[in-house]
Order: structure tokens, then C-alpha cells, then sequence
């Protein structure tokens, strides 16, 4: 952020830089630190920091020169048992929504339809006895969260699909389309509801998975205290994205089915490990022919072996030509097809 000279939004982005230069970890000479960022005195920046502590959107700890600064946080949490005659949508209206600030209507959208995705799929899907709802609000952002004591979630998908590892369930619940009871749920919800939310992470049993600015992460440390599965969501209140505009871009104008997918290549692979099976291949392809358009993201991924590539582009090509693949390669190059040793040169 540049200098503010003037405008007469001067004030409010004042502060909202300050907030922001917390949430970004500059709680301590907070007061210089901004003062310097936006060319003002410090006295200047005093002031509105002492605004913001009367209204109670930031909270001061500690003497003037070892004074520390952190976001204010309210919390709510809420206990149930999991029982069949439980409704997401009751829970929401007669439980959740009293407790929300005054948010712009496609925060609360995206709100309410993460919520209750999550909340459905504890009551359907996790076989447990109880869940734990949390949702904490600060002036930038409100995170919810989901808890059960269930089986958790990529257990499930590996003792019903025969998935390798949670790793591999993980690629294939990034796809969508990913269910265990196709009688009753279509395997859109978390795929939807990872792309509403600025963030969106999963905990279960030792191992996290996270979607993050159009972005998959997966780690097996943090999570080794999560019995079932721990559902996280998170967006900042100036977000302009909506729920229609997700879903739309997923879906076609003729029939507005979910048809388009995108899938994170990366996900396929295991640490160093790179891509340049068949098997690797077959594993980014399965279910594809599900959806009329894919989009394969590499991101992250510079290098592929000569049989993952034409397993790939030319043997799922051919197989399915009503399924066409596109590559995502924004802002970065296209793999390099190597020369793995195990080609062979008569196909």
C-alpha cells in the first residue's frame, strides 16, 4: 500500500491498514511500523490505533515500549449430539445466524451454504456421535468450523473407493463428483465450498488438506489430535466473490449441471517423487470422463516422464474425445516431457 495523500476514505484505509499489519504479524511497534508504511507521524497513527482499541476491533497488551497488539476475536461454540431427526438448515437459522455480525449478502450466502454442506455430510456421512460448531469472527474476517468424532472423512473414502493413502483420497475429493451414498448426495459439496471460501481446510487423523488461493496443500503434521474430521472455512468480509459466480463457472450455460473440473496435478505426486508412470497418469485421469471439460493445473509441477505424458495426451485423448483436456499453465511453463528410460519408441 502507497502513501495516502487524501480522499475521503483516507480514514477507513487507515485503519484497515493498521488491522491488516496485524493479521500480517506486526503486533509489536505496530505504531512505527504503519507510520513509515504510509509516511505519517506516528502520532497520527497513535490516534487511530486508540480508535480502533474503543471500538474494539483490536485489543493492546503490555507497556508503551513492549506493547503488543492482536486482532479482537469472538467466538461462539456450540455442542450437539448427532441424531437423525437433526437439520443443517435449523441449525443455521435458530442457532448460527443470531450470532453474525451485519455481513454483506454474498458473505452470508457463502456462509450459510458452507455451513450447511459441512453439517449434512457430519449427519450423513461420519458416523459419529457428536460435532462441535465454532464460529469466530474479527473485524476482517469469520472462520467456521466443523468438528465430529467420526470415522473422518479420508478414512471413509479409502476403505469405500480402495484409495492407496489419503494422499490419493485427497486427489480424488479435489476432483468432485466424490461420494459414498450417490443415492442421496452428488459429491459437489466440498467441491463447491472450497472455492466460496478464502480458505478451506480439512483435519482428519494426521492429515490436513487445504485449499487456498486457487491453490491445494497437504500436510500429515498438526492434525495427529483430530479423532474424526475438523472442517475449517474461512472468508474476509470484503470479499466480492459469490456462491452463483462458483458455480458458475463450473457449470454450462444449457444446462448448469456441474460439468467443468479442474485438477490439481501436483496432488498426484508424493514428495520428490516425479510424475512419469502410466499408473501416476491413470490415477490424475480416473473419473474424468465423468465431466465435459477438464482443466489439468500444474502448478508446481515442471517435469513429467515421456509415458505419464502420453498416457495423458494421447491414450485418454483418443479414448475420450467428447471429454477435451485443457492445460492451465498460467504464468508458468508447460511441463517438460523427459526421457525416463521406460518409453517405448515403437509407439
Amino acid at each position: 500500500m502507497g502513501k495516502i495523500i487524501s480522499g475521503h476514505d483516507r480514514s477507513s484505509a487507515i485503519d484497515k491498514f493498521i488491522l491488516e499489519s496485524i493479521a500480517a504479524g506486526h503486533q509489536k511497534d505496530l505504531v512505527t511500523y504503519v507510520a513509515g508504511k504510509l509516511g505519517l507521524t506516528r502520532q497520527a497513527i497513535y490516534l487511530h490505533v486508540r480508535k480502533l482499541i474503543h471500538m474494539e476491533k483490536i485489543v493492546a497488551a503490555g507497556k508503551t515500549k513492549s506493547r503488543t497488539y492482536r486482532l479482537k476475536q469472538d467466538t461462539h461454540e456450540i455442542n450437539l449430539r448427532i441424531t437423525p431427526d437433526l437439520e443443517e438448515h435449523v441449525i443455521w437459522e435458530q442457532q448460527i445466524q443470531p450470532f453474525l455480525p451485519e455481513i454483506r449478502k454474498n458473505i452470508f450466502d457463502i456462509c450459510s451454504h458452507g455451513f450447511t454442506e459441512i453439517v449434512n455430510n457430519v449427519i450423513d456421512h461420519s458416523e459419529g456421535t457428536f460435532f462441535r460448531i465454532s464460529i469466530m469472527q474479527t473485524p476482517l474476517s469469520i472462520t467456521i468450523g466443523v468438528e465430529d468424532n467420526g470415522v473422518g472423512i479420508f478414512n471413509k473414502l479409502k476403505q469405500k473407493f480402495g484409495f492407496e493413502d489419503e494422499h490419493h483420497a485427497a486427489l480424488e475429493l479435489a476432483k468432485g463428483k466424490l461420494t459414498t451414498d450417490k443415492q442421496r448426495h452428488s459429491g459437489e459439496g466440498i467441491f463447491f465450498t472450497s472455492r466460496m471460501f478464502d480458505e478451506l481446510a480439512i483435519f482428519s487423523r494426521g492429515f490436513i488438506f487445504i485449499h487456498e488461493k486457487n491453490d491445494w496443500i497437504v500436510k500429515t503434521e498438526g492434525a495427529e489430535n483430530t479423532i474424526g474430521t475438523l472442517v475449517r472455512m474461512n472468508i474476509r468480509f470484503d470479499s466480492k466473490r459469490t456462491s452463483q459466480s462458483v458455480f458458475d463457472e463450473f457449470a454450462t450455460d444449457e444446462d448448469f449441471g456441474f460439468v467443468r473440473t479442474m485438477v490439481p496435478i501436483k496432488l498426484a505426486k508424493y514428495g520428490d517423487i516425479n510424475l512419469v508412470s502410466r499408473s501416476q497418469a491413470k490415477r490424475v485421469l480416473a473419473r474424468l470422463d465423468r465431466f465435459q471439460i477438464v482443466l489439468l493445473d500444474f502448478k508446481d509441477v515442471y517435469t513429467t516422464g515421456q509415458d505419464f505424458a502420453e498416457e495423458v495426451f494421447r491414450v485418454f485423448i483418443l479414448a475420450h474425445p467428447a471429454c477435451p483436456l485443457q492445460s492451465d499453465q498460467t504464468n508458468r511453463p508447460p511441463p517438460l516431457v523427459l526421457d525416463d528410460g521406460n518409453a517405448d519408441p515403437s509407439r
